[in-house]
C-alpha cells in the first residue's frame, strides 16, 4: 500500500519542479507559503494523532496510507484558517504561533 505513494510523490515533485517562479506576480505569495509551511509542520502531527484516535474510537480499520488524505486536507484548512484569523484584529495573537 505504501507503494502507491511512490507515483504520488514522483508526480508531485515533477509538477512542483517545473513551476516557473518568475511567473508569480503576487508580492505576498512567498511570505504566505513560508507561513503556511511553518503551520503545516507544527500542526500535522497533532491532526494525525487526533485522526488515528478517531479511527480507533470508531473502530474503523484502515491502512496507514488512508490517513494521508484526511490529514492533508484538515492540516491545510486549519493552517489557512489560522492565517486568515491572525490578520483580524481580535485574533492577532495567533501570529505568535508562526512568527
Amino acid at each position: 500500500l505504501f507503494l502507491s505513494l511512490i507515483p504520488l510523490c514522483f508526480f508531485t515533485f515533477y509538477v512542483l519542479s517545473h513551476i516557473n517562479i518568475t511567473d508569480i506576480k503576487h508580492p505576498g505569495f512567498f511570505k504566505h507559503i513560508r507561513t503556511l509551511s511553518s503551520l503545516i509542520f507544527y500542526i500535522h502531527l497533532i491532526v494525525l494523532a487526533v485522526i488515528r484516535q478517531l479511527f480507533i474510537t470508531l473502530k474503523i480499520a484502515g491502512p496507514e496510507t488512508g490517513f494521508f488524505i484526511p490529514v492533508l486536507i484538515i492540516t491545510l484548512l486549519s493552517s489557512e484558517i489560522i492565517i486568515f484569523l491572525s490578520n483580524k484584529k481580535t485574533f492577532n495573537f495567533l501570529k505568535h504561533l508562526y512568527l
